[in-house]
Formats: C-alpha cells, structure tokens, sequence
C-alpha cells in the first residue's frame, strides 16, 4: 500500500498498487540478484547497533562495485 497526499483536502491518503517489492527494503526488485541482496542488506541495519553501520556500508558498496562492474545477470 502507498500513501499519496491528496492534492484537494491535504490529507494523506492510502493507494493500492500492484508493485512488486524486494525483501527489507519495500523498493521494487532492481533485476540484478547481487544489487537486491546488497539493499537488503542495507535496510536490515535498522535495529543493529550503530557500531555495525559503518562495516556493513563498507561491505555494500565493495559488493555493489562488484556487481556493477560485471555483466547484468538477472533473477
């Protein structure tokens, strides 16, 4: 479900969309497997010490580089 602003009254109110979302992290699939699993990743930092944070990005963005860097292989 979305929540859209409505233009007339300035209330929020909820959408039913047909998107399709990736895990944690309620953004649509990417289509690169790798990428997915990074933004996964990423999202499920929330709850974890902020200690952790810092290791994990690093983490991501070696393996987003990684990704990126290689031929698009989908699902």
């Amino acid at each position: 479900m979305t929540q859209h602003p409505d233009p007339t009254s300035g209330q929020v109110t909820d959408e039913v969309t047909d998107e399709v979302t990736s895990g944690h992290t309620g953004l649509a699939p990417t289509g690169n497997d790798a990428v997915d699993a990074v933004l996964d990743a990423v999202a499920d930092l929330d709850g974890r010490p902020l200690e952790e944070h810092a290791q994990v990005f690093e983490t991501a963005q070696e393996r987003l580089r990684h990704a990126l860097d290689l031929p698009h292989q989908g699902s």
